[in-house]
């Protein structure tokens, strides 16, 4: 049970610690609902992907399954890590940008 939980709850904070850092307050009420939204979709989305890899219909066994989801898993993390190394180094040069003019 908490090792489901720490998955949830680690990419949670991870992901909100993010959106803190890099969006300003002027921004929070527009952009925060929108995250909520692309979570909510998310969330949709990963249902649809592991019922077509598991369940009635799918052609394999258990085993290719498993390796199916997992490939996906470690494609996603890929893009995931990927898009916040972007952000960050974004983020960080504009910071920096700013305290050189200061």
């Amino acid at each position: 049970c908490m090792s489901e939980l720490w998955g949830d709850v680690v990419l949670g904070l991870l992901f909100w610690g993010l959106a803190n850092d890099t969006t300003t307050l002027a921004d929070a009420p527009t952009l925060y609902p929108l995250f909520g939204l692309g979570a909510n979709v998310a969330q949709a989305l990963a249902g649809t992907v592991l019922k077509a890899f598991s369940g009635v219909g799918s052609h394999g066994t258990f085993g290719s399954e498993i390796q199916a989801l997992m490939l996906v898993v470690l494609g996603f993390s890929v893009a995931t890590l990927g898009l916040h190394h972007s952000i960050h180094r974004g983020h960080v040069k504009a910071r920096r940008a700013k305290a050189a003019q200061a």
